[in-house]
């Protein structure tokens, strides 16, 4: 079963500009009505690319397993909420 594409395009400086370091860069693929996350590895002489493609692989694990950022909204909404106990 799929659950990862991940790209690998040589890094050059307009590329490297426009990099979200946070957020990376990654989409979603629609492939036999399935979501697939989409990754791009910008590669280049000298960089791990095994350790770039393993690190990408176990955040990918991390993300399908726990949602930090919708955890800490529902837990925010939970204490703002009036009810709160």
């Amino acid at each position: 079963m799929l659950r990862l594409i991940a790209r690998m395009e040589p890094m050059d400086r307009a590329k490297l500009l426009h990099l979200d370091r946070l957020a990376g860069s990654s989409t979603i693929q629609h492939i036999l009505q399935t979501d697939i996350p989409d990754i791009t590895l910008l590669v280049a002489p000298g960089r791990n690319l095994a350790m770039l493609l393993e690190c990408s692989v176990r955040n990918q694990i991390l993300k399908n397993r726990y949602n930090a950022p919708a955890d800490f909204i529902a837990r925010q909404q939970q204490l703002i909420a009036p009810n709160h106990d």
